[in-house]
């Protein structure tokens, strides 16, 4: 799916929280892990409830 599709989408879905990495493809976890990694633990930092 292209990425444009992906930002018309968040216009239509207010909490979408849309993240790209350069030159990632479609294995931005492979391609970039330290980063990957890190927006997925601040995700679930932001929704763990203590």
């Amino acid at each position: 799916m292209p990425v444009e599709n992906w930002y018309a989408l968040g216009g239509q879905l207010l909490t979408l929280n849309l993240l790209t990495f350069p030159r990632a493809g479609h294995a931005p976890h492979h391609r970039q892990p330290e980063l990957a990694a890190a927006h997925i633990a601040a995700f679930v930092k932001s929704t763990h409830k203590a």
